[in-house]
């Protein structure tokens, strides 16, 4: 019961704060429900009893994921404000690939003491180990793609303005082309 009001909870908290930014809350709202979702299956499936530590594994998890989804919306606002009259969906990808050795790093390093809880084969900690292995990485790939759907969402009406209006659309031959 903590963990799942500890989910809306964060959640109300991002929809409140990022009112002006609707689908960017949105896309972490959904990211934090996909991880939990994911946590949650995974005890299911491996017979996990949610007590204490459990509980600690989602909210860390829950954590992981919000900074790196606020550190991607983050990233992709900054570009956006600095280079207005590109499209879209270059900034996100431009975004996505300046972050992602950051999230990779984040997530090997989170995994690595994970790893020494399950080759010292702490009996304890399994559990809390398993949820945390397996909410970091699916934390990870849904702030880099969740996220980035909403922010391109959210990015697509506001350039769109600002872009020039091409006159006439030039198509390349295929000699052209190779």
């Amino acid at each position: 019961q903590g963990a799942i009001d500890s989910l809306f909870m964060r959640g109300s908290d991002i929809i409140i704060r990022t009112h002006r930014h609707e689908w960017a809350a949105w896309g972490i709202f959904l990211a934090l429900i996909h991880d939990f979702s994911f946590m949650i299956i995974t005890c299911w499936i491996f017979q996990i009893d949610i007590d204490l530590t459990i509980v600690a594994a989602i909210i860390s998890v829950i954590g992981y994921s919000v900074n790196d989804s606020i550190v991607l919306w983050a990233h992709i606002q900054n570009m956006a404000n600095k280079s207005p009259g590109i499209q879209p969906q270059a900034i996100v990808s431009s975004s996505i690939d300046s972050i992602l050795s950051r999230s990779i790093l984040t997530s090997i390093a989170t995994m690595i003491p994970i790893f020494s809880i399950f080759i010292l084969n702490i009996q304890e900690l399994i559990p809390f180990a398993i949820v945390i292995l397996i909410g970091t990485f699916f934390g990870a790939l849904s702030s880099i793609y969740i996220v980035g759907h909403y922010a391109l969402k959210t990015l697509v009406p506001k350039i769109e303005k600002t872009l020039p209006v091409p006159d006439e659309i030039e198509y390349l031959s295929d000699e052209e082309i190779q």
